[in-house]
C-alpha cells in the first residue's frame, strides 16, 4: 500500500526560513566588520572579511535550494528515475522503510544537478516542484550566475580572471579577458546580498502559493485514511476536532463512530491518541494488544510511528 505524502508547507519553507535567517546574520556580520575596519583603519580586514562573507553568502542561497529540493523529492519519489541508482548493499539491507532509501537518492540527485550553471539549476528547481509557469527574471538570473562564477574564482585562482570565468560568467561578467583581478569590495557585496535576498523572496513566494494546501491537518488527514481500512466509514472529522486556523486536531469521544471501528483501527486510534496528544493508551476498559495486528496493520502502524515522531505534537 502506498505511503501517503505528509509534505507541510512548513517543512517545505523551513530551508528557505534558515537562509532568510543567515543572510540577515551576514548583512548585520557586514556592517560590524565594516565599521570595525573603518576604526582600525585594516584595509587587509575588510577585503578578507568581505571575501569570506561572500562565500557564505552564495553557499547559503545553494544549501537553501540543495534542502528544499531534498525534503520536496523525498515526498515525491515518482520525480526521480531509478534505474541507475547509488544504492550500496548495505544501504538497502539496513533500510527499515522504502523513504529512508528515497533520501538517499534524492540527496546524491541534487548533489549532482548543484554542479551545473545557475540556469540550469533554477530551471530544474522550478520544474521538481511544478512552478514552471513563471521563469525568474532574466537579468537577476545573470547576476546571480556571475556571483556564483565569482565565488568559484576567489576559491579557487583568488580572483584572477581565467577562461572558464569568462566562459560562464554569462552576460553579467566583470572582465573580458583573462589575467584580470576581481575584488569583493563593499559595493559588490551590497549588491549580492540583494541579489540573494531577491531570490529568497521570490522562491518563498512561489513555494508558499504553489503549496498553500498542503498544511500539518492536510498530512494528518492523508495519515488517517491510510491508516483506516474506508475512510467513509471512519472519517477523520469523526474523531478529531479539527481546529484549522490553529493548523491542530484535538481528539473527540465519539462512542458511536468508535463503535463502527475493528480491533485494529481501535488501537489505531488509541496509538494516535497517545501519540499526537499524550493521552491514554487505554480504549475503554478493553485491553489493546499489537498480537492483532496483520502484516499489512503491522507495517502501517510503522509508518505512523515514524510520521508522528517527525510531524510533533499537534493535537491538545
Amino acid at each position: 500500500m502506498k505511503c501517503p505524502c505528509l509534505l507541510t508547507l512548513t517543512e517545505l519553507l523551513a530551508p528557505v526560513k534558515r537562509a532568510h535567517d543567515k543572510v540577515d546574520a551576514i548583512t548585520r556580520a557586514h556592517v560590524g566588520i565594516a565599521k570595525l575596519a573603518q576604526s582600525t583603519f585594516d584595509k587587509n580586514l575588510a577585503g578578507i572579511a568581505n571575501e569570506g562573507i561572500f562565500v557564505l553568502l552564495v553557499s547559503t542561497f545553494e544549501v537553501m535550494l540543495s534542502d528544499v529540493l531534498i525534503c520536496y523529492l523525498r515526498e515525491f519519489p515518482n520525480k526521480m528515475e531509478f534505474k541507475d541508482s547509488p544504492f550500496a548493499t548495505d544501504q538497502i539491507v539496513d533500510a527499515t522503510f522504502s523513504r529512508e532509501l528515497w533520501e538517499i537518492k534524492a540527496e546524491s540527485l541534487v548533489r549532482s544537478k548543484m554542479y551545473q550553471d545557475v540556469s540550469a539549476v533554477l530551471k530544474y528547481f522550478l520544474a521538481t516542484l511544478s512552478i514552471n509557469d513563471c521563469p525568474f527574471d532574466q537579468e537577476q538570473v545573470d547576476r546571480l550566475t556571475e556571483l556564483k562564477q565569482r565565488r568559484n574564482l576567489l576559491i579557487h585562482a583568488n580572483l584572477v580572471v581565467n577562461a572558464l570565468y569568462l566562459e560562464k560568467a554569462g552576460p553579467a561578467a566583470r572582465a573580458n579577458q583573462p589575467g584580470q583581478r576581481l575584488s569583493v569590495d563593499d559595493g559588490y557585496l551590497g549588491g549580492s546580498l540583494v541579489t540573494i535576498k531577491f531570490f529568497l523572496v521570490e522562491i518563498e513566494r512561489r513555494l508558499a502559493a504553489k503549496y498553500a494546501s498542503y498544511t500539518r491537518l492536510a498530512a494528518l488527514e492523508r495519515l488517517w485514511n491510510y491508516m483506516v481500512a474506508n475512510p467513509k466509514i471512519t472519517p477523520f472529522a469523526d474523531y478529531w476536532e479539527i481546529d484549522v486556523s490553529g493548523d491542530v486536531i484535538r481528539p473527540r469521544r465519539n462512542p458511536e463512530a468508535e463503535q463502527r471501528m475493528g480491533s485494529s483501527e481501535r488501537l489505531f486510534l488509541a496509538l494516535w491518541r497517545d501519540s499526537l496528544n499524550g493521552t491514554s493508551l487505554s480504549y475503554s476498559d478493553e485491553w489493546l494488544s499489537m498480537t492483532c495486528l496483520d502484516e499489512e496493520s503491522v507495517a502501517k502502524v510503522a509508518v505512523f510511528l515514524s510520521a508522528a515522531k517527525r510531524i510533533g505534537v499537534i493535537a491538545n
